[in-house]
């Protein structure tokens, strides 16, 4: 009993201690402007485009006016050319689950300043559910430790 109890501890401390986060190709989206129309390209980390990622365009929230939807084309590129008539911040989200981006759009009567576009946490990674997954493995492991000696009493009786 205590020889499996600590071996499922040791595999537990093994999991979790020492593996590293596995990250999926994050998302990533660049953007210039170009004869007042914003263009945008998704990608992944690796280069791949983003392709026929789904895409919604929120404008500013005092309007009346509806979210569009549309999506990227094969190279990930999405053209934005907002009402300049309607101030505000327009939002752009691109993909959906673990690879989403979204750009936040200040839109005034002079245009759209690239310096004062935001995005919606650039800095963290997509991670799939990594520590999730890790507590399943450890409750298996510690479930394993303590069914089976059960077992291993009543097969050796």
């Amino acid at each position: 009993m205590i020889k499996s109890f600590c071996l499922a501890i040791l595999c537990c401390f093994t999991l979790l201690g020492f593996a590293t986060p596995a990250l999926a190709h994050s998302l990533q989206t660049n953007f210039h402007l170009r004869d007042n129309i914003l263009e945008l390209q998704a990608s992944f980390s690796n280069g791949e485009a983003f392709a026929n990622a789904p895409v919604i365009i929120y404008p500013p929230s005092d309007t009346n006016l509806a979210p569009i939807e549309t999506q990227t084309d094969a190279q990930g590129l999405i053209q934005f050319e907002p009402d300049y008539s309607v101030a505000g911040d327009w939002g752009v989200e691109i993909g959906e689950e673990n690879h989403w981006d979204f750009l936040t759009i200040p839109v005034g009567e002079q245009g759209i300043n690239l310096d004062t576009i935001s995005q919606h946490h650039p800095e963290t990674p997509h991670r799939h559910h990594y520590m999730a997954q890790q507590i399943v493995v450890f409750l298996l492991v510690l479930g394993l430790a303590f069914v089976s000696p059960i077992f291993n009493r009543r097969l050796f009786q």
